[in-house]
């Protein structure tokens, strides 16, 4: 096999990996762009941080939700919508836990980060006015979070509050997901 062709089909797979994530529930898409990252990427999780407190401040609700990704399937599903094994809206005294967490984390910009394809099995939904304002999509496998509301590279700090969130909730960070759409 030509060295293109092995080059074109792994630039193919990562492609699909990357944008073939579809929520159970979609992000609504904003009508602004984000503004640009700061170049100095010290500056990140700084960023992250205030934005991830000011989405906890500004919610009325927070959900949580586990699901599927099109890697759990053999072949991988990518024009199918991933299945939902539950979902909980965050108590009181759970989101002034995550706030209190994220308010007192070390905004260090996570700086190693794993090779892989993002496959991502948590979301944290959030409300405002009633009406869903973003979607935090969460891999543990990569430590990896797409979140439009701000493209900017999260803390490193940030794993261990969004686990100790999502267990709280009654989910795991890690589980055997592909056993879970086996026969689905």
């Amino acid at each position: 096999m030509p060295r293109w062709s092995i080059a074109y089909a792994m630039l193919f797979m990562l492609a699909q990996g990357c944008g073939a994530h579809r929520m159970v529930q979609q992000e609504p898409r904003s009508s602004a762009p984000l503004p640009a990252p700061p170049k100095d990427r010290t500056l990140h999780g700084k960023i992250f941080k205030q934005a991830l407190a000011d989405a906890i401040r500004a919610a009325d609700r927070i959900e949580i939700v586990e699901h599927s990704s099109p890697f759990d399937f053999k072949p991988p599903r990518q024009n199918e919508p991933d299945l939902e094994y539950g979902s909980t809206q965050l108590d009181g005294a759970t989101v002034a836990v995550f706030l209190a967490a994220a308010d007192a984390m070390d905004d260090t910009t996570q700086s190693m980060f794993l090779a892989c394809v993002p496959a991502y099995h948590h979301s944290l939904r959030f409300y405002e006015a009633g009406q869903l304002a973003s979607v935090m999509k969460i891999c543990f496998e990569c430590s990896d979070i797409a979140w439009r509301r701000k493209n900017v590279i999260n803390p490193q700090a940030v794993w261990p509050i969004l686990a100790e969130t999502v267990k709280k909730a009654g989910f795991q960070p890690h589980r055997e997901w592909r056993d879970l759409v086996k026969g689905r």
